[in-house]
């Protein structure tokens, strides 16, 4: 009698991650293991996966605005799906913010000084100019980028839910993005 074929499937699943926490692992891991330690180790192609670790940067920063802002959709009367879907970041930001929360946020102060640099220089990258970018740059980015989806989520009055990523997955403190120097000419 033949042998009969024998079929098997295999599954892998990785701990549940959402849209903040797979960005902060993709976005680390960019910055810390394939990156070069120095923006003087740098090598030419090394400067594009520094434009994608700032736009990861960014993302942390909008997932974060977005997940807060939607948890407000139709809890109050004056915020509805379409407010949310309708409003741009820096609308959401500067308006949405302070309207949802009850009090203004701080954005002439750090963290909320370097988001805006970032938001600005990710613009640049994505829309314009395909600016430079730099080590220095993608690790403050992160660094400036983290420190704000706390300051969010600490201006609402509610917990930061990645602590314990943060504890498990750790980050360097750096240079805020508000102060890091941008490569010349750009």
């Amino acid at each position: 009698m033949p042998p009969h074929p024998v079929h098997a499937s295999f599954t892998v699943s990785w701990f549940s991650h959402d849209s903040w926490s797979e960005t902060y692992l993709g976005t680390r891991r960019l910055i810390y293991e394939v990156l070069p330690e120095l923006t003087a180790s740098q090598k030419a192609e090394d400067s594009a996966l520094c434009q994608l670790a700032l736009i990861g940067s960014n993302h942390l920063m909008e997932v974060s605005l977005g997940k807060i802002l939607k948890s407000f959709i139709d809890k109050e009367p004056n915020f509805t799906q379409r407010h949310f879907e309708d409003t741009s970041y820096w609308q959401a930001l500067s308006r949405w913010v302070t309207t949802l929360s009850g009090k203004p946020i701080e954005l002439e102060s750090e963290p909320f000084i370097s988001t805006e640099r970032l938001r600005h220089r990710r613009n640049a990258t994505i829309h314009k100019s395909s600016a430079l970018a730099t080590v220095a740059m993608a690790r403050s980015a992160f660094f400036s980028a983290i420190e704000g989806s706390k300051a969010l989520h600490s201006h609402f009055g509610t917990p930061f839910p990645y602590e314990s990523l943060l504890k498990q997955y750790s980050h360097s403190k750096e240079e805020p993005f508000s102060t890091v120097a941008f490569p010349f000419g750009t």
